[in-house]
Parts: structure tokens; C-alpha cells; sequence
């Protein structure tokens, strides 16, 4: 039941903001222009604050851990070969090809992997996903 409980406010403040985001566009409180906008301010400006606060402010020598980088970019790498495969085998056309293969390997880590880890394990937790990140996210362009 506590472990219940933990990942019950993990996601709760996830889901206040993404019911927020729907009741500002069902009352059209923004226009469509301008929540584009937002949400590229938001990712272009406070998001990027927020990863270079999180690494200015980490200590490398705690954070760093080289298992836990290795693990995650062996499993991005066989995710992604299993992915290629199973879409080449199910899917005929190479014009539907790569947009398949990307949305089924790239992920939100970065952005709902932060909020999750941050209600879960605090600032330590973000210090360790911000690293993951610094080496997940070049992986997954240079993938796509």
C-alpha cells in the first residue's frame, strides 16, 4: 500500500497540470497561436534553465555513475534494433518506415521522466536523471 501511495503522488501533480492545460483550451482561455507559443517559451527557456541549474548545481563525484549511463544507452540501443526490425517486418512502405521507428523508441524522458523523479526521490533524483539525460538525448537524435 505505501508503495501505492508513493506512485500516487508521483503522478498526481502530473495529471493537475495536464487537466489544467485541457481546461485552458476548453475555455479557450488562450488561443491555439498563442499555446504554441507558451509551450515553446516553456521549452525553450524554463525547461533549458532548468537542465543547466540542475547541472551547474550537481556534484559530478555523487551523480556520475558510468553502470547506470552504460545500462541505459544498451537498452536505448536494443530497443531501437528490435524496433527497426519489427517495423520492417510489419511495415511495407519506407515512407512510414522512420516515423515509426522513432515514435516507438523516442520518449518524453525528458521532460515526465523529471517531473516523476523529482516527486519520487527529490533533488538528488533529478541531479542522476540530468545526467542520464545529458547522454540520452544526443543518442536519440543522432538515432533519428
Amino acid at each position: 500500500m505505501n508503495n501505492f501511495l508513493i506512485a500516487i503522488n508521483a503522478v498526481i501533480p502530473i495529471f493537475f497540470f495536464i487537466l489544467l492545460g485541457i481546461l485552458i483550451k476548453h475555455f479557450k482561455l488562450l488561443t491555439s497561436q498563442e499555446l504554441a507559443r507558451f509551450n515553446r517559451m516553456l521549452f525553450l527557456t524554463f525547461f533549458s534553465i532548468m537542465m543547466f541549474y540542475n547541472t551547474y548545481t550537481m556534484d559530478i563525484n555523487h551523480v556520475f555513475r558510468p553502470r547506470l549511463i552504460t545500462y541505459c544507452i544498451g537498452i536505448l540501443l536494443v530497443i531501437y534494433v528490435l524496433d527497426f526490425i519489427f517495423v520492417c517486418v510489419i511495415e511495407k512502405s519506407n515512407k512510414k518506415r522512420g516515423t515509426m521507428i522513432q515514435a516507438i523508441y523516442r520518449s518524453n524522458f525528458a521532460f515526465m521522466g523529471v517531473l516523476l523523479v523529482a516527486n519520487v526521490f527529490g533533488d538528488t533524483g533529478v541531479a542522476i536523471t540530468t545526467m542520464m539525460i545529458v547522454f540520452t538525448i544526443p543518442l536519440y537524435n543522432l538515432l533519428g
